[in-house]
């Protein structure tokens, strides 16, 4: 499971957290009652019987593939429920953006520096943080311990201290 990843929602229900290197399922353990899986592993699971009784969490990224509009439309039709994005760095091992109820973008963690420039805009969820709209413009490496985004339109860094 990713580090700094926590369910969009409280109290969390029965969940079941899926990574890209690990054997994917027939069908999950019948206890489950929401998932997070990264987003290249999505379109198995839409091919399960079951389905899921809360949002699902798709992690993007380099390691886990690109969330589209159309994969969101496939889990509202299939399962009728929203999905909760959450950004994951090159690795795969942190989060590093996600995001929230309004849907309006991805959040960036605290942890995560932006270089002065930017607007900040508020969310219709309230929080007055950086957004990333476009997350699959946006490279994410980790070296010598911290976390970069560069964004693709500035070429400026954004840092976060990796957790130990």
């Amino acid at each position: 499971m990713p580090q700094r990843f926590e369910y969009p929602l409280s109290p969390v229900p029965v969940l079941r957290t899926y990574e890209a290197s690990e054997r994917f399922p027939i069908q999950p353990p019948r206890d489950v009652e929401a998932l997070a899986l990264p987003a290249n592993l999505l379109g198995l699971a839409l091919m399960w019987s079951w389905h899921p009784l809360y949002p699902v969490v798709v992690f993007t990224g380099e390691s886990c593939g690109t969330l589209t509009p159309e994969w969101r439309d496939r889990v509202w039709q299939r399962w009728g429920l929203p999905v909760f994005e959450y950004r994951l760095d090159a690795s795969g091992a942190y989060v590093v953006a996600e995001e929230c109820e309004a849907h309006d973008g991805l959040h960036l963690r605290r942890e995560v520096t932006w270089p002065e420039g930017p607007s900040w805009t508020r969310c219709a969820c309230g929080l007055d943080t950086p957004r990333l709209f476009s997350p699959r413009h946006e490279e994410l490496e980790v070296t010598n311990g911290l976390l970069h985004l560069m964004a693709a339109t500035t070429a400026q860094p954004l840092t976060v201290a990796a957790a130990a």
